[in-house]
């Protein structure tokens, strides 16, 4: 049966009348209950994740035809999108770089510490190796943080601090990502109050090389290294340097 535009109003009602009426920890995108959080998948494509009543568990439609009917749309920030943007399913893609001759729908220097966005106008932001290139970085996270809706991600991928790639370009002008770079945005963090309000939840993810047939050894010893992520850093990120650190953050507001 399709669901029209008044039977999904019509369910998104009922869900706002349940979470008054019984005060569950329901959580909330765009208005819609969902059982999952993750609006990702493999770190580049977004799925299409379910809709459902939390009182009956009944599916309303995907997430992204659900957007369609009640005129949203799902936006997405490619940061450093350079000659190709990332794609994503279903969601407008606004790629973003500092030269002309790329794929990017707007030409901004990063350096001026803003993004030419409204506040909350994505759900979600790809900077893929493109952060270590900024030497302005702290009030591009606080803009991330403030075109980004109440529980979207930014997903970053940049060198480690400790390897050669980090070191291997003349344009990688910020070399400080380590696994607890963006602690101080946690809520929990005793330093927190210097950043309020930019507040995320935050993993942080090792990524060894697995160039030069070494991609099998490269998962192994990435499994490693992220199941002793402090003591890594601490005591043998120089003797083992990984090549890569991803950060999956969660943003709070």
């Amino acid at each position: 049966m399709k669901t029209n535009t008044k039977t999904i109003k019509k369910k998104l009602k009922e869900i706002e009348e349940i979470q008054r009426g019984c005060g569950k920890n329901t959580e909330f995108y765009h208005g819609l209950t969902l059982k999952e959080k993750d609006f990702w998948k493999c770190g580049e494509y977004m799925t299409q994740k379910r809709v459902y009543c939390e009182r009956c568990d009944e599916r309303i439609t995907d997430l992204k035809n659900a957007l369609k009917l009640i005129g949203e749309k799902m936006k997405i920030l490619d940061i450093g999108c350079g000659s190709k943007k990332v794609e994503v399913e279903g969601a407008e893609v606004i790629g973003l770089d500092f030269y002309d001759k790329t794929q990017a729908d707007v030409i901004c220097n990063l350096e001026d510490g803003k993004l030419p966005f409204k506040d909350n106008e994505f759900i979600g932001v790809y900077a893929k190796h493109s952060l270590e290139h900024i030497r302005n970085i702290l009030p591009i996270i606080d803009e991330m943080w403030r075109v980004v809706k109440h529980r979207g991600i930014i997903k970053i991928w940049t060198p480690y601090f400790a390897s050669s790639l980090a070191h291997s370009s003349l344009d990688h002008v910020t070399k400080i990502f380590t696994y607890t770079t963006f602690y101080p945005y946690r809520e929990e963090d005793p330093t927190h109050h210097r950043w309020h309000p930019t507040t995320f939840k935050i993993k942080a993810q090792y990524n060894w090389s697995g160039h030069h047939g070494l991609k099998t050894i490269g998962k192994f010893i990435s499994f490693i290294i992220n199941k002793i992520p402090r003591i890594y850093q601490r005591l043998f990120c120089f003797v083992i340097p990984c090549e890569e650190i991803y950060f999956e953050l969660e943003v709070v507001k």
